[in-house]
């Protein structure tokens, strides 16, 4: 026993051991708890990924691109009522024109594409907000009886304001989504999660298959050189030296002896191709654009460009569908916060899909050759 322990017992007697205080900590599921019960981690991850990987970023662009065409609204024709000069349609249409609708709907298709996600905000004044995906830290349910998939507000994380966002104040566009879960699932997703440890996701052996590909063509796939001849020690040395700075695209040099260069290189192995043949097909397949295969695949013929062009258009019918939905939930609140009745408004959205058309050649009539 020391002496400072000696002297603090003598003066204040002999305190009790403390009793170690004995937690327990539940552990969540890995994806449950990135997706479901704190998805504000997991998007973030989400969308570095997709800022950095450009062929992710190529296929969500042209996809959200497809999607995001402009939009027809319509209404119940027998609902006539007219206020300020405007029925419901203008009111909406110049509502759209005044909050640029047509560069939201871009961010939404992208944001949805990509995490299956995106939100948008009706503020009191009328206008709309977009709400950060990275800034939220978990939904909240509105009571317990209802489930927190059907019905919940939006906790926002403190970097974030930390306000807690009611149910009504906002539109949620989602795609499919887990029966316990409120946040739907995008196409990065998959991309990052493994089935276990011995299987690592399809991007991280994307990134190890390109380390690798790197140092092959860096290292190992550059060529050996080895200079024989009548050398002295002083030749030896003054080339040792100089190979040493000779990087590895190579470099002429010049020599006055009669000497033998041999190049030696390693043979390109078979099964890295294949592998990385099964990791850019398995890429492509779940980015699910043609776009990509056709411009870095040979051997696509025009019946399978067609059969791949139709699957990719109903995908876009599919997140087309989502977003449509959404606005015209979007659009019976604002009606319901003005003086138009949107139950009898029976207001509805549809994408314009423009498709090029061309115009067969007119044949030309005799006498019309010269003029």
């Amino acid at each position: 026993m020391g002496r400072l322990t000696k002297l603090r017992e003598s003066l204040f007697g002999i305190s009790k051991p403390e009793t170690p205080k004995v937690t327990t900590k539940a552990i969540v599921n890995e994806v449950k708890q990135d997706f479901g019960v704190s998805p504000s981690k997991s998007f973030a991850a989400l969308q570095e990924y997709f800022k950095k990987d450009s062929l992710i970023y190529t296929a969500v662009a042209h996809m959200a691109m497809e999607t995001a065409r402009p939009i027809k609204i319509s209404g119940d024709e027998n609902y006539n009522i007219r206020i300020d000069g405007k029925t419901t349609v203008e009111y909406l249409e110049n509502w759209c024109q005044r909050v640029n609708l047509d560069g939201r709907i871009a961010l939404i298709a992208m944001e949805l594409i990509a995490y299956g996600n995106s939100f948008l905000r009706l503020m009191s004044d009328g206008t709309i907000q977009s709400i950060p995906l990275v800034g939220i830290e978990k939904p909240v349910g509105v009571n317990k009886t209802t489930p927190v998939y059907e019905k919940y507000n939006l906790q926002m994380l403190a970097t974030y304001g930390g306000d807690i966002i009611p149910y009504e104040e906002f539109i949620h566009f989602r795609t499919m989504y887990y029966s316990d879960d409120p946040f739907g699932h995008g196409i990065i997703e998959p991309l990052l999660l493994s089935t276990n440890s011995d299987a690592p996701s399809l991007m991280t052996m994307r990134e190890k298959l390109r380390i690798a590909m790197t140092n092959l063509a860096l290292k190992a796939g550059a060529p050996t050189e080895y200079v024989t001849g009548e050398l002295t020690d002083d030749d030896v040395d003054t080339l040792s030296n100089a190979l040493k700075d000779i990087p590895y695209w190579g470099r002429r040099a010049v020599l006055n002896k009669d000497v033998k260069i041999t190049t030696s290189i390693l043979p390109r192995s078979g099964l890295i191709d294949a592998w990385n043949e099964l990791v850019e097909m398995e890429l492509f397949a779940a980015l699910g654009d043609p776009i990509l295969r056709l411009t870095t695949q040979p051997g696509f013929t025009e019946a399978s460009s067609k059969t791949a062009e139709a699957m990719h258009q109903k995908r876009i019918d599919f997140y087309q569908r989502v977003i449509k939905r959404g606005l015209e939930q979007l659009f019976y609140r604002l009606l319901e916060k003005s003086a138009y009745d949107p139950d009898k408004a029976k207001i509805k959205v549809e994408f314009v899909n423009e498709v090029e058309t061309v115009e067969e050649p007119k044949p030309i009539k005799k006498g019309e050759e010269h003029g």
